[in-house]
């Protein structure tokens, strides 16, 4: 049986060496996915920054 689709998308960007090397050494002490990781650090980002996302009425 095949398993269930994860529902996100992919995002693929590039960083600086430094900081690709304390993901890695942080994912290797916590065992934490490096994808756990950089979900975790955006969304910390936005809460702290509350950017806005949706876009106001036309009617307003």
């Amino acid at each position: 049986m095949a398993r269930a689709k994860k529902d996100g998308k992919f995002f693929n960007c590039y960083i600086k060496q430094d900081l690709w090397e304390k993901i890695t050494e942080y994912s290797e002490v916590t065992r934490l996915p490096k994808t756990a990781i950089v979900e975790k650090a955006l969304e910390d980002y936005f809460e702290v920054h509350k950017l806005e996302t949706e876009r106001p009425a036309a009617n307003e």
